[in-house]
């Protein structure tokens, strides 16, 4: 049926508050025009996570900053029954179950666990990488060891490793 004006206004409203939409102005032949897009891609994500990341690094986020997070992601990464590698698609529930809290990657700043999992900062920890629709992350000591033994891949052929400026998807 057909909506009044005044539920499309409060459903959108709603969704703003809600997070699920947001504001993203753009340059179109020379004026500003601002649209409504999903929240991951609004202007107002960007702001949140910028501030985050600032207070992230001068460790006022949350309790302690990314350094706590940074240390628990280190450990899950060497332990050795993942041979240096985990599902991205398990990395949060497999966490969660070591370390007995849940890895929220917006309290940090950003929209996808690859996102935050690809900053500066994990740098020395893990990389994110993909083979066909598998989207892994990968211990940074063992792909150095897998540069040492070329024989024991820790991904198949044709997958990539994403650098660490990336925006991979999550």
């Amino acid at each position: 049926g057909a909506y009044r004006l005044g539920d499309v206004h409060r459903l959108v409203s709603d969704s703003i508050s809600r997070h699920f939409l947001g504001h993203r102005k753009v340059k179109v032949a020379g004026k500003c025009r601002v649209f409504l897009v999903p929240f991951a891609r609004s202007d107002e994500l960007a702001a949140q996570s910028a501030a985050a990341v600032a207070a992230a690094k001068a460790g006022r986020s949350g309790e302690a900053g990314l350094a706590p997070l940074i240390q628990d992601v280190s450990v899950l990464m060497q332990e050795e029954k993942w041979n240096g590698k985990l599902l991205l698609s398990t990395f949060k529930a497999r966490f969660e179950r070591r370390f007995g809290y849940a890895l929220r990657q917006e309290e940090f700043g950003f929209a996808t666990l690859s996102q935050l999992l690809t900053h500066e900062d994990f740098a020395g920890i893990c990389k994110v990488g993909s083979t066909g629709t598998k989207a892994w992350v990968i211990s940074a000591l063992a792909l150095a060891h897998q540069g040492e033994n070329r024989g024991k891949a820790l991904l198949p052929q044709g997958s990539s490793s994403s650098s660490n400026s990336s925006n991979s998807s999550n």
